[in-house]
């Protein structure tokens, strides 16, 4: 893949007038700097989420074998249907960034906006899909002969992970959105808050504390992706509603 997309940036049009291996000696470390800067907070953002996922799993393992199959599947599931808002993440941040760089308030917010809103009318679409075929999902992973516990368990998560679906593609799609002003610090805050405050408490304690098991991790897994979206969105109402920000502002004749 990366020989392939070398190919096509080094080669192709309209990427090859930007010569990207001019000067690939001669470090920009200003430019390095401020990718340092935005990036770090991003690859921090995702290691708190990812962990909570992965100690969700471990605590699945903790509860039983059944548990754990019946979230894997569940899990698997909201993976798939999580591709397509990643992808509206990523236009999002493009989107919303070359608006930023004609100082365009005004488009920025209406490609954020729009971003989130088709996201949340496919996530939405997706989860009825689920709730709907909730019994006949997991026998595509565990074939007409399987346990029914297995199969009620699984039907079960996936219910609860309409919510989940809805919140955790509001929440990719509002940080690509900031991603495209250049804000990743807040968010990483926001992260720490929703994944580690929120949702590992919250999964341990409904989990094993108040005897909910597997739904437990789940109803934790929805709430935690529900506060980090909100907070999200509310932090991208507020920015997108400041012509005074500095990627907004008209430069300083020199």
């Amino acid at each position: 893949m990366f020989v392939a997309g070398g190919w096509v940036a080094l080669t192709r049009l309209p990427f090859r007038r930007y010569h990207l291996l001019n000067g690939l000696w001669r470090a920009n470390w200003p430019l390095l700097k401020q990718l340092t800067i935005l990036g770090l907070p991003i690859s921090a953002t995702y290691l708190l989420e990812y962990s909570l996922f992965g100690f969700a799993a471990v605590m699945m393992g903790w509860i039983s074998t059944t548990a754990l199959v019946g979230h894997q599947i569940a899990l698997q599931v909201a993976a798939i249907v999580f591709m397509v808002p990643l992808g509206i993440s990523l236009a999002a941040t493009v989107r919303v960034g070359h608006a930023a760089g004609r100082r365009d308030l005004v488009g920025a917010r209406r490609a954020g906006l729009a971003a989130i809103f088709l996201g949340v009318a496919f996530m939405a679409a997706m989860a009825l899909l689920t709730a709907i075929f909730r019994r006949e999902i997991p026998l595509l992973f565990l074939g007409g002969g399987a346990d029914e516990r297995t199969v009620a368990l699984t039907a079960s998560l996936l219910v609860l992970g309409a919510t989940f679906f809805i919140a955790d593609g509001v929440q990719t799609i509002a940080i690509g959105a900031l991603r495209g002003i250049n804000d990743t610090r807040i968010p990483l805050l926001f992260s720490v808050i929703s994944f580690w405050a929120i949702g590992f408490t919250a999964a341990y304690v409904l989990a094993f504390n108040l005897g909910m098991g597997a739904q437990g991790v789940w109803v934790a897994l929805s709430l935690s992706v529900i506060v980090y979206g909100a907070l999200l969105i509310s932090r991208l109402l507020i920015l997108l509603h400041r012509p005074d920000l500095p990627i907004f502002a008209a430069p300083q004749p020199t």
